[in-house]
């Protein structure tokens, strides 16, 4: 009785839903967190709204940020995921404000008033509107968190839906019991706590919500040879490749499918709708790549926090792809220390000759072995096996770079592989074992709860760390102590808590002046251990600079500043406001006619940002006032050459000139 309850398939979709509520229902309290604000927060076409939507599918998924960031910065390969970005922006529309299309007006007046020769004050007062924007954009956006978050675990319970369907009705079909455990395992498995507590991570949603739908429609087109599950089956592949890359090694997966669930002959196995998926694949990757791909230019210096394998040998470049295997084995069996970030030098590099090699080669070696020996028997494991090397082969970087060592986000379609194996080799194991049904049953129940019991406990812990970047860089920084990008991050949460309280319109008190210090040599801990670890870190290194000018300790942030300066090949937003802060300084000098002290912050502010204007021009007329006439002229030069309009620095070199010429006619009367 038990048994037709728990194979009724409806039965089996309440508890699926109800199990990815549960599990993610803290989620709600979740604000946004690392690469929401590339994709989400500061995307000017999401915070459009509605007319967003043609520049999000006919752009780069990073175009948004750019435009807003003012940056033209070509990403490698380009990156064209549309469809979840999609939501975004009709989300924006519909639970918050659209501030978009008012700051991409005000930031193009700011960039064209800074190009003409207007006033100080008129540019101050355009900066103070553009800021006033991104304000009110930030908290429409905090506003709606609940909104998002609710969202994307509804997405991720009907993808869970959607993939039971496919597992009960067409890869265990004769065993409508797996099907439902595996998707009990999937929701459970603490792994994905990243792509569903992470709003970015929608894309791995929707990618596996259609693939799952492209192996319904081709496998039922298999039994039932309609033109109207072909045609679904198509929409349903053009949803996956709208939704992330994974995609594309979906046909050889469904090919294979049809060869090891249905005994397909091998040369029969590419009918209509895998034909039909080569062809949209084809013509999807010529308009992608003509549309979108971006080259990496050849004057754009690269970072092993992008390249990872950087400072590796050859043969270090291989042995640790290779093993990066292992790595992933541990988080899909024993996913107790997780993290959101495994960069340099976290996972050190490799050789041959290190155990870590050989293991992996050996974990290799028999789990090819075991794909070809179920594939060739068509059994389900063939096809799960392959299921979990096809989309691993993706992000191992053997075949692609992905430029990071691994994610664990990445994981997560490989993982429905995993679980598929894991849970049919369960029920292989108890179907050894002598016992009646009823009997059978019981062990499997307590055994699903013996199981899913503390995976589900770390999955609701887990994603309690993703509510914020303050708490989860500040937590997982613990976990990979040995990350340079993780120190540098948790540093910088930080001293940005306390800088927000800072910046707030209410007098300071010596308690506030103290904790910001308190926090900035907390924070110069993890800043300068980063620094070790990656020597020409510029993040950290102009991080630490900040520090130090918090601590008062200004001589020592000129320094770090300047070194990051050195770091960066050309203008630095971030650089340009940081040396704004001795600009202040060698100001107010100025004011009480300390020369040679406005001339010390003036300076640090040229070699931290040479690129302003302004700041020479104040340099030149410090140096005037000091009667250090030719330094005085070189400075408006140096002004003039960036921006030969400005009159102030005209008029300053004219009178720095007529002072040599007057110092030169006197030397000439006392000889």
């Amino acid at each position: 009785m038990f048994y037709k309850f728990l194979i009724n398939f409806r039965v089996q979709a309440f508890i699926v839903v109800l199990l990815s509520l549960l599990l993610y229902g803290n989620t709600l309290r979740n604000t946004y967190a690392m690469d929401d604000d590339l994709i989400i927060l500061k995307n000017l076409n999401v915070q459009k709204g509605f007319s967003g939507i043609k520049k999000i599918l006919t752009t780069d998924a990073f175009q948004g940020y750019m435009d807003m960031m003012v940056t033209d910065l070509p990403l490698l390969g380009g990156r064209y995921r549309p469809l979840s970005i999609v939501t975004f922006a009709i989300e924006q529309q519909l639970f918050g404000e659209t501030h978009g299309e008012e700051y991409a007006t005000a930031q193009k007046e700011l960039i064209q008033q800074q190009r003409q020769n207007v006033s100080v004050e008129k540019v101050t007062a355009l900066l103070k509107q553009k800021d006033a924007i991104e304000a009110s954009m930030l908290l429409s956006n905090l506003k709606i968190t609940t909104q998002r978050h609710l969202i994307q675990i509804l997405f991720f319970a009907l993808s869970m839906l959607v993939v039971l369907y496919f597992l009960t009705h067409y890869v265990f079909r004769s065993y409508p019991l797996l099907g439902f455990f595996t998707v009990l395992l999937f929701i459970a498995h603490p792994v994905h706590t990243e792509v569903v507590a992470n709003l970015k991570s929608r894309d791995e949603i929707f990618s596996l919500l259609f693939i799952a739908l492209t192996g319904i429609y081709c496998f039922r087109y298999q039994e039932e040879r309609t033109n109207k599950n072909l045609w679904l089956c198509l929409l349903c592949f053009l949803g996956a490749l709208l939704s992330k890359e994974y995609a594309m090694v979906l046909p050889f997966v469904l090919a294979a499918g049809l060869y090891t669930l249905y005994a397909v002959d091998f040369n029969k196995v590419f009918n209509p709708c895998i034909k039909g998926m080569f062809i949209l694949l084809f013509l999807f990757t010529i308009i992608r790549f003509s549309a979108f791909h971006k080259s990496s230019p050849s004057n754009v210096k690269q970072d092993v926090l992008n390249a990872p394998y950087l400072f590796a040998s050859p043969a270090e470049k291989i042995a640790s792809k290779v093993s990066i295997v292992l790595q992933y084995a541990r988080v899909l069996i024993y996913p107790k220390h997780l993290s959101y970030d495994y960069s340099y030098n976290q996972l050190p590099y490799v050789s041959f000759s290190s155990w870590e090699f050989g293991l992996s080669i050996v974990l290799y070696g028999t789990l090819f072995y075991l794909t070809w020996y179920f594939f060739k028997r068509r059994h389900v494991l063939g096809f799960a096996l392959i299921f979990f090397f096809s989309f691993f082969l993706l992000i191992n970087n053997l075949i692609f770079g992905i430029g990071a060592t691994m994610g664990e986000r990445l994981i997560y379609h490989s993982s429905l592989g995993f679980c598929m194996a894991i849970v049919w080799l369960v029920y292989a194991g108890f179907e050894k074992i002598k016992l009646s049904g009823i009997g059978r049953q019981l062990l499997v129940g307590l055994l699903c709860i013996g199981i899913l019991t503390p995976l589900a406990a770390k999955t609701i812990s887990r994603n309690e760390t993703w509510q914020s970047d303050y708490i989860l860089d500040t937590t997982d920084v613990e976990t990979v102590s040995e990350s340079a990008a993780a120190n540098n991050n948790a540093g910088s949460v930080m001293v940005n808590k306390v800088l927000q309280t800072w910046a707030l319109p209410t007098k300071k008190t010596p308690a506030d002046s103290a904790a910001l210090k308190a926090t900035a040599k907390k924070a110069l801990l993890y800043f300068e251990k980063a620094v070790r670890i990656h020597p020409v870190y510029f993040n950290s290194t102009m991080n630490m600079g900040l520090c130090y000018f918090y601590l008062n300790d200004f001589e020592k942030a000129a320094f770090y500043l300047s070194k990051a300066a050195t770091l960066y090949d050309g203008p630095q937003a971030n650089l340009r406001y940081h040396s704004r802060l001795f600009v202040t300084r060698g100001l107010q000098f100025g004011y009480d006619k300390n020369y040679p002290a406005a001339i010390i912050e003036l300076q640090r502010a040229t070699s931290i940002y040479p690129y302003d204007a302004d700041v020479w021009n104040n340099l030149g007329g410090s140096l005037y006032m000091a009667g250090r006439y030719k330094e005085s002229k070189a400075a408006f030069e140096k002004s003039l050459e960036i921006n030969p309009y400005l009159v102030d620095s005209e008029n300053g070199k004219k009178a720095a000139e007529y002072n040599l010429l007057q110092e030169t006619s006197t030397k000439e009367v006392l000889k």
